[in-house]
């Protein structure tokens, strides 16, 4: 004998709605815009937030690197010592908006009895490393120097090579007076790290009062 199921009666099921999303077409106009408005609400947020952030980062420029701004400029001029006598330019200017100033350099030797004529090319950038001044130096010789740098007085700037065993030590300098910016340059010998000596000095003005 085939048995028949009982029909169970009463309220039939209601299939589950689908969740409303802002992806979908399901959500109501009115929350479309809510959250509409909560998203323009949060980008703006982040948009200003950004924005002081990034005028932070550049009321933090250095300070330390001021005392050194005397030396901005085109400078031109001459000098003498062990590679003989040469004429050149300097160019000391700002870079990644203040954080360093940027030293770049071409000096022209003519050639002699002993040498022949040759160029040399150097640059090098002055920065702020954990509160310190510090400088790095380049050249197309291949040489890199790591300085500590200082500005002992008012228009004075000095660069002082880290004590490296084996190695020489090197020690520049520039002073400002009467609108002539000088400049030396000295070198020690490995294992007397003060015994520093003159290899080049010279003499320049700013460009736009040397011609």
């Amino acid at each position: 004998m085939r048995l028949i199921p009982r029909v169970r009666q009463g309220r039939s099921r209601k299939r589950a709605e689908p969740t409303a999303s802002a992806s979908s077409g399901n959500m109501p106009l009115r929350n479309r815009r809510r959250y509409r408005q909560r998203s323009w609400r949060s980008l703006a947020a982040l948009l200003i937030l950004t924005l002081v952030a990034a005028g932070n980062a550049h009321a933090q420029v250095p300070s330390r690197l001021e005392p050194l701004s005397f030396l901005l400029g085109e400078w031109e001029g001459a000098g003498s010592g062990s590679p003989g006598p040469g004429s050149g330019v300097a160019t000391f200017s700002r870079g990644l908006q203040d954080r360093v100033i940027i030293l770049t350099t071409y000096s022209q030797y003519p050639a002699s009895q002993t040498n022949q004529a040759f160029r040399h090319d150097d640059l090098m950038i002055i920065y702020v490393e954990q509160g310190n001044l510090r400088a790095d130096y380049y050249d197309n010789e291949g040489h890199i120097i790591r300085y500590a740098a200082s500005a002992p007085a008012p228009g004075e700037a000095l660069f002082v090579s880290d004590v490296v065993s084996g190695t020489p030590r090197y020690r520049l300098g520039y002073k400002l007076v009467d609108g002539k910016l000088t400049g030396r340059f000295e070198i020690a010998p490995p294992g007397k790290p003060d015994g520093f000596s003159k290899y080049l000095e010279w003499e320049t003005r700013r460009k736009e009062q040397s011609r």
